[in-house]
């Protein structure tokens, strides 16, 4: 099965569908050389946030906008400072010098830092993303913490709560009405 990765950004809104019903560290981890694409789109109303099984997510009404992101999965020993991210397994390079750095241990899936011209932040407690497998019913909430440093003078904390969930399944439709069936 080929990966399907839609990203829709709106509103401070992100989703990231792929059409399955369980996602999979062998077939959803990435892995060096990965390309990942983000297109931004923009809306007008109100879009749809139900959960549950079998519903319909109807984005067709979006717009494009200018928004375009792509990160690229590269080796941590091929970035310039992948040193100061202890445990890193890969990273994700935006290709304006960016990078963010992952850890993959067994089944579970973490955020262990970013690396921007403007911005460093390492978490000495990391943030896990995912212990796979993830399917309808998912929920994973974890406390990350680390250092911050912007601008290589203000330094302190940096702290925060990522959760994962697996909550809804159904029809996804795109602009340009395309659908995607059986989406976590």
């Amino acid at each position: 099965m080929k990966k399907i990765y839609l990203s829709i950004i709106a509103s401070a809104f992100m989703l990231s569908a792929n059409a399955q019903l369980s996602l999979t560290k062998a077939f959803n981890e990435p892995v060096v050389a990965d390309v990942n694409t983000n297109q931004g789109y923009d809306s007008t109303t109100a879009l749809p946030k139900t959960t549950g099984m079998n519903q319909v997510w109807n984005f067709s009404s979006l717009t494009t906008n200018t928004v375009v992101e792509v990160g690229t999965f590269t080796t941590v020993a091929s970035t310039p400072n992948g040193a100061n991210f202890s445990g890193s397994t890969l990273a994700q390079a935006d290709g304006l010098g960016a990078y963010t750095y992952f850890k993959s241990v067994g089944s579970q899936y973490e955020i262990v830092g970013v690396d921007d011209p403007n911005a460093v932040i390492i978490f000495t407690n990391t943030a896990v993303a995912a212990n796979w497998p993830v399917s309808y019913g998912y929920s994973n909430t974890d406390v990350f913490s680390g250092t911050a440093a912007i601008n290589g003078t203000l330094t302190g904390t940096a702290m925060g709560t990522i959760t994962t969930l697996g909550s809804g399944t159904g029809t996804l439709i795109i602009p340009g009405g395309t659908s995607y069936t059986n989406v976590l």
